[in-house]
């Protein structure tokens, strides 16, 4: 990682990383570096106003953006941040306050995933006193050349520079229709603004992201890096591990005819990134495994029905998608659940038969045999 990062130069590129020497990797994982390009137009989305700074060299007022969320969500995709949409979200919200809850998790060189919480709230009322406070000193000498046409006053020469200042009667007229105007929109949009807000502090803490940035700044491309499960794909361990990762994944939307534990240890659900959390912190884990994608079910005769409607025992279709292949003409069949009555006993061992094996070993051997005894049968003859 540090080697990719240092190809870099800080100068040409806004490098994202929390610390500046990594010195190992996990062997399962792998270090990546990702490019991800901001607008610096306020009118493409990526980007917002948020104030201005003096330059005191070139006498002018350097204009500062903020990444908005579109730009922040590619950030956090190419980082790896993942998101718990279940814990965040609004945790209080009125007409004049607003308070969000983001939770987010982003992983470690070591393979673990490291989680993050950040809240913002925004509070209307106090926003309204700092609008006001803001436009009142404007109206003593700072409106802009369009308020020059809208508002009484006169120009006077300050610090080598004319400023319009505002008649008497008309700053509390220009102070209320301003306020009025921000505070609209600022109801209108308080709880995208939270959202954000909130948002901005989990990826700037994971990635070490400025709130302020300058057109200059902008123009350069964000450096982002991330660590990935890698594996070594030539290993027939690592191999068959992710096939039966594969299997069962399908088998969670699908439906599965042995349960997960018999696929061995590698079939497991890999780690969830909040899972390492304490009891007391965790969000809750979103395990879609168990959500019935489609609760209906059609049975052998088309009318609707539930899946214990069909018969216990029947063994799958030939063919079924995901499913074991049916047997053979000439195949035992498969060995019924414990909860079939048994209606006789096996002519070799006396082990309890049930009806179905009955009928089938009679037709196949003449006589009844277990499932067991059945293969065995079947090998000598």
């Amino acid at each position: 990682m540090s080697q990719q990062l240092a190809q870099w130069d800080p100068s040409t590129a806004n490098v994202l990383v929390p610390t500046q020497d990594i010195q190992q990797v996990s062997p399962w994982h792998a270090a990546r570096t990702s490019i991800v390009s901001v607008s610096a137009d306020p009118d493409s989305g990526d980007v917002f106003n948020v104030g201005s700074r003096w330059n005191a060299q070139t006498r002018q007022s350097i204009p500062l953006y903020c990444l908005a969320k579109p730009a922040l969500m590619r950030i956090a995709a190419a980082a790896g941040i993942v998101w718990n949409w279940r814990e965040s979200g609004a945790v209080n919200i009125t007409r004049d306050y607003v308070c969000y809850k983001a939770v987010g998790a982003i992983r470690l060189p070591d393979g673990s995933w490291q989680p993050i919480l950040a809240n913002k709230e925004i509070d209307l009322e106090v926003i309204e006193d700092e609008i006001r406070d803001q436009y009142a000193k404007k109206a003593d000498g700072g409106v802009s050349a369009a308020d020059v046409k809208l508002y009484k006053g006169e120009w006077r020469k300050v610090q080598d520079r004319n400023v319009y200042h505002l008649a008497e009667d008309e700053k509390s007229r220009y102070i209320e229709t301003n306020v009025r105007a921000n505070m609209i929109q600022w109801r209108k949009n308080k709880l995208m603004r939270a959202e954000t807000g909130a948002m901005l502090r989990v990826i700037r803490a994971a990635l070490g992201i400025k709130s302020q940035y300058t057109q200059a700044e902008l123009q350069k491309p964000f450096i982002v890096p991330r660590i990935d499960f890698s594996p070594d794909y030539n290993d027939p361990a690592v191999r068959s591990a992710l096939i039966e990762h594969g299997v069962q994944a399908m088998a969670s939307l699908f439906g599965q005819s042995a349960p997960a534990a018999a696929l061995g240890p590698a079939s497991a659900p890999m780690a969830a990134p909040f899972e390492a959390l304490p009891a007391a912190q965790t969000p809750e884990v979103i395990d879609a495994s168990h959500i019935d994608l489609d609760s209906s079910y059609e049975g052998p005769d088309g009318e609707p029905g539930e899946p214990d409607d069909a018969e216990d025992d029947a063994p799958p279709e030939s063919g079924t998608l995901f499913g074991d292949q049916a047997p053979g003409p000439d195949a035992p069949p498969e060995p019924p659940p414990a909860r079939a009555p048994h209606v006789a006993t096996c002519a070799d061992c006396g082990k309890g038969v049930t009806e179905k094996v009955l009928t089938y070993s009679q037709n196949k051997f003449g006589r009844p045999l277990c499932y067991g005894c059945q293969k065995g049968a079947a090998a000598n003859a």
